[in-house]
């Protein structure tokens, strides 16, 4: 198969996931690329992204604490929508706003599962969080709890049926990836996070140690990603320390 056959294949897949899918997909890719690559993308990614006003009002909106914990008085539709929309683009080492992102969280989880709604978007919503930069082991253990919560109440609504989005997570295995966080395949041949070229204003990246305890989990035994997307681009020398090793992360889906 010619290369550009292949492209079409991948973006075919693509496209026929949501926006989480799609993140979790290329965090999947993009863990595997080089130094020079990753600083490309990123040059990439800044040029198309100057004069977007809207993201830039998101961001804000995103990072500031007062406005994330003003949405504690909106109905629930709307902060789960809102957090979709806001938590992806909550900036690392902001650790006020962090903190009214898990405040709301637990909440919204709760409710969900206490009333079997919003389930996929409950799913979206642990998905970027316990993948997200910002957060911290301590963060994305409660966070795994609460998504083994939504499972068990997802299994005993559907009677154990296979479902078209049936995320499932081992802790013991997440709880085992905590432990490797200081491993020294963490940093994937790169001598620390300031060689990525990435994020490297970000405070808690600075150093190795905050690297590492903002590791990478993997978070779900499923695989809907196709295993073509874990053979493409293998690379040496990968940014794992800012882009989480989501190979085992998806939602599995029949394809």
């Amino acid at each position: 198969m010619m290369f550009r056959d292949q492209v079409g294949v991948l973006a075919g897949w693509f496209k026929g996931w949501n926006e989480c899918e799609q993140t979790v997909a290329l965090l999947s890719l993009l863990k595997r690329v080089s130094q020079t690559q990753a600083r490309f993308l990123q040059l990439c990614l800044e040029h198309s992204l100057a004069d977007c006003a809207e993201l830039h009002v998101l961001e804000g909106e995103a990072n500031s604490p007062g406005i994330i914990n003003q949405w504690q008085q909106e109905s629930k539709d709307k902060v789960i929508s809102l957090l979709l929309t806001h938590l992806p683009l909550l900036k690392p080492g902001n650790l006020d706003a962090k903190v009214e992102y898990m405040k709301l969280l637990p909440k919204i989880l709760a409710h969900s599962i206490e009333h079997n709604q919003h389930i996929e978007e409950s799913r979206q919503l642990l998905s970027y969080a316990l993948i997200h930069p910002a957060t911290s082991l301590e963060d994305r253990s409660a966070l795994a709890m609460w998504l083994n919560h939504l499972e068990d109440r997802t299994s005993t609504s559907f009677g154990g049926q296979n479902r078209g989005r049936s995320d499932s997570v081992d802790y013991g295995q997440t709880h085992y990836y905590h432990q490797r966080q200081n491993s020294d395949d963490k940093l994937n041949g790169w001598q620390n996070s300031r060689d990525s070229g990435i994020c490297i204003n970000a405070p808690n990246w600075q150093d190795k140690s905050l690297g590492c305890e903002n590791g990478h989990v993997p978070l779900y035994s499923s695989s809907s990603v196709p295993t073509t997307i874990n053979t493409i681009g293998t690379s040496t020398k990968c940014c794992s320390v800012l882009w989480p090793d989501v190979s085992a992360v998806a939602f599995s889906r029949s394809i």
